[in-house]
């Protein structure tokens, strides 16, 4: 466990949302809820497309798959949304990974991955609690 004068998290960066109709979520985060967009990522490799709206200084990510079967591992099925994820900054993600690895926290990947300028990894849900967590390291 992580002393209680020190977290293992900075900060929430974003709360990750698979959506099953990205133009219905920009329609209404957008549109309607006046949130603006900080930033869009397209990862064809995994047919991933997503939206990133301001909300307070945390962002809302809406996550659109376009492979089938990858959108109904993720969303479910007969789901227009859930929520996936919690991101949280980190300021070492491999002293991080240390620390959760003697409590039996497993990663969905062997090592982070680099998007942009910041490296990834996701915890397995069933490993943190049923919630998964992105930890984040701005590189």
């Amino acid at each position: 466990m992580a002393p209680a004068d020190r977290s293992l998290f900075q900060r929430i960066d974003h709360i990750g949302v698979i959506v099953a109709d990205l133009g219905e979520q920009r329609r209404w985060l957008g549109e309607i809820f006046g949130l603006p967009v900080t930033r869009e990522v397209s990862i064809p490799e995994t047919k991933l497309t997503a939206a990133f709206y301001g909300c307070g200084g945390v962002d809302v990510e809406m996550i659109q798959i376009d492979d089938p079967e990858g959108r109904r591992q993720r969303l479910g099925e007969g789901n227009r949304a859930r929520i996936e994820h919690i991101a949280v900054v980190v300021d070492d993600i491999q002293a991080v990974l240390k620390r959760l690895a003697p409590l039996g926290v497993r990663t969905t990947e062997p090592a982070p991955r680099k998007v942009g300028d910041r490296l990834n990894i996701w915890t397995v849900a069933e490993t943190t609690g049923g919630v998964s967590y992105q930890l984040i390291q701005r590189v």
